[in-house]
């Protein structure tokens, strides 16, 4: 089965918490990871939900202040909605289903290369048709 892997915003070994509180760019959801694309598959690495933090009486969403992207880093403050690594099944554009959910990505580029392989492959069902939904 041909795929074409593409990796787009890939920290190794990358938490959630990396992705969120990063300094250089806030948090939007949809942040792309990786794609899969193929003859029969379409998959995508996203960073999805919301982020929402209450810090010193006043809530942040998305955006967070260097105090209190630091106050998340170092565990001082537990957001009240946290996004996740979502891969996701992608039919016409839309979003089918989740295929896996987490919060800490591979060590390295060729473990998430071969992850997203396999998960495509196991998404493709040569009987059943493309897509196990």
């Amino acid at each position: 089965m041909y795929m074409k892997i593409t990796i787009h915003d890939f920290i190794p070994g990358g938490s959630v918490l990396e992705y969120v509180t990063r300094p250089d760019r806030p948090y939007t959801p949809g942040l792309k990871i990786a794609d899969v694309e193929g003859e029969y598959i379409d998959l995508s690495l996203e960073l999805v939900g919301e982020l929402e933090v209450e810090f010193g009486g006043r809530k942040y969403t998305g955006y967070l202040p260097p105090p209190v992207a630091d106050a998340v880093r170092k565990g001082e403050v537990k957001p009240l909605a946290f996004p996740r690594f979502a891969l996701r099944l992608v039919v016409d554009d839309a979003v089918m289903e989740e295929v896996w959910a987490g919060d800490t990505l591979p060590k390295r580029k060729e473990s998430l290369v071969q992850w997203l392989r396999r998960k495509a492959e196991k998404s493709y069902d040569p009987f059943e048709g493309p897509y196990k939904l």
